[in-house]
């Protein structure tokens, strides 16, 4: 119901197509059939109607909004708004070999359908594909692809916003309906939810620990759970899937260890990788669960099982012992003539410091190949996110995936032949409740008709306070606040390009 009301009232404020944003859409569209088809695109050969069809099927972000009954501030909204301004702003993928923007890979898209789907006089059609020599059929398929790109970006920022200790996000994506059958407009509806500490009794002691949530692509929050399919022969006892925690003590040693990333980036490995948990390793009877980098091995998760739950108690560094890296690297030392202190590296900065070309070998020797390559990566948070970015589309697909299975058995009916006869003694007293509340509110109902006068101010006052606790929706509302419409956004890209 929700989610109704928010699509709703999103539906009313369509009206984005300015005098202005045509003009710089237009000069845009130039650039990027320059830039992606030929250098000599014929622009010209379109006509206005053929342009404002391209227009028509740009995707639009609005600035992010809060769920109803949330606690989100309206700071954070904008805060979290102008962040996510900056990542589609600056992300690129690859289309035939090139970097393209979003926005300008969102334009070829519209082109490609009104090219070939758009436009109902063939000979026209046929005319425009000689002339612009495009022979792909790419148009509906390119198109449809587009939210899922603008989505997976917003799910980059949460990633990096979601910190264990302390908040983490949900959020929903709305469609709002566009002219035809595509809907062209994208509203991030967000959620906060409060980190959740608990104190768990760990080998004798007790010991802080939070519990990982699950952020789905909606705005409810699921904590998340590891089948134990994924342990193998780690466990063998009767429990189908375990809650996952994590110890501070763990989160301490990932800040220490990887120190050369800031707390956005240091979230994001957190969130990825508890979130893509592909397989464990067992090593030395300890359960180790690989951190990755820009898919790079950095690390692992020490966990154990207590009491049906999973934790990862601490974390070891890729160079540490009872590691299969760290003790291939001890091993190597031994038989070296090199001091033993070489080894006992544990942090990113200081690995990535070593020059001795003797001292490298014995590194590679040990598997530290792919490690190395970090130092010559770009390990700002946009570039680590970059390379994970199949997986967050993934997770976007999942997420499309289980909102159409929960929807699938709300839908199923439910017979009193499915339930047991406790189920239905229970039925039956919450339905007598019901009946006995019912009938008190039938009193005080007529109650309050004697004193209708009283009742009257007491539900105007009522209704003032609860229009402060709920969040006003409406189009003026929403016009109000600061606007992410990708046709206004100018990209250093292009902007180079026109200079």
């Amino acid at each position: 119901m929700r989610r109704q009301t928010l699509h709703k009232e999103i539906l009313g404020i369509q009206d984005l197509e300015s005098f202005d944003a045509f003009q710089y859409f237009e000069k845009r569209l130039s650039s990027v059939l320059e830039t992606h088809l030929y250098e000599s695109s014929p622009v010209h050969l379109l006509s206005h109607e053929e342009k404002q069809m391209i227009f028509s099927l740009l995707w639009y972000v609005r600035s992010p909004q809060r769920a109803l009954e949330n606690a989100i501030s309206d700071s954070d909204l904008k805060n979290i708004g102008e962040e996510y301004h900056q990542i589609i702003r600056k992300f690129r993928i690859i289309h035939e070999g090139k970097e393209i923007a979003l926005l300008d890979y969102n334009i070829l898209a519209a082109f490609y359908h009104v090219i070939y789907h758009g436009i109902k006089n063939i000979k026209r059609t046929s005319f425009l594909k000689e002339n612009f020599a495009i022979s792909i059929l790419e148009g509906v398929s390119m198109l449809k692809s587009v939210p899922n790109m603008y989505t997976a970006c917003f799910s980059m920022l949460i990633s990096r916003l979601n910190n264990v200790r302390k908040q983490y996000y949900s959020f929903e994506m709305l469609h709002s309906d566009g002219q035809g059958n595509l809907s062209m407009t994208l509203t991030p509806v967000l959620s906060i939810y409060w980190a959740r500490q608990e104190s768990m009794m760990i080998h004798r002691a007790f010991r802080s620990v939070y519990k990982v949530p699950n952020p789905q692509i909606s705005t409810n929050i699921n904590w998340l759970k590891v089948p134990r399919e994924k342990l193998e022969s780690h466990y063998s006892g009767n429990t189908n899937e375990f809650n996952l925690y994590i110890q501070t003590h763990a989160l301490n040693q990932i800040q220490e260890c990887l120190d050369i990333f800031d707390q956005q980036a240091l979230n994001d490995i957190v969130s990825f990788n508890l979130r893509h948990i592909k397989a464990f390793e067992i090593y030395k009877g300890n359960l180790l669960l690989p951190i990755l980098v820009c898919h790079i091995k950095v690390g692992y998760l020490v966990c154990d099982i207590i009491d049906d739950r999973l934790v990862a108690r601490t974390f070891r560094f890729i160079l540490h012992n009872n590691t299969p890296v760290g003790d291939s690297l001890l091993e190597n030392h031994i038989n070296s003539s090199f001091s033993i202190t070489s080894c006992h590296i544990d942090k990113l900065s200081l690995l990535f410091k070593v020059e001795d070309e003797v001292i490298l070998n014995l590194y590679q020797d040990a598997g530290l190949e792919d490690l190395f390559r970090l130092k010559n990566y770009n390990l700002m948070i946009d570039a680590m996110q970059e390379a994970n970015y199949k997986e967050f589309l993934s997770y976007i697909k999942q997420g499309e995936e289980a909102e159409l299975s929960v929807a699938s058995v709300n839908q199923e009916d439910l017979t009193l032949q499915d339930y047991s006869l406790v189920k239905l003694l229970g039925l039956l007293i919450l339905n007598s409740l019901g009946l006995i509340v019912a009938q008190v509110m039938k009193f005080f109902y007529s109650l309050a008709n004697t004193f209708k006068g009283i009742g009257k101010q007491n539900a105007d006052l009522n209704g003032e306070l609860e229009k402060q606790r709920t969040i006003d929706l409406s189009n003026a509302k929403l016009l109000m606040r600061k606007e992410l419409d990708v046709v206004h956004v100018k990209s250093e890209t292009y902007e180079e390009q026109m200079s």
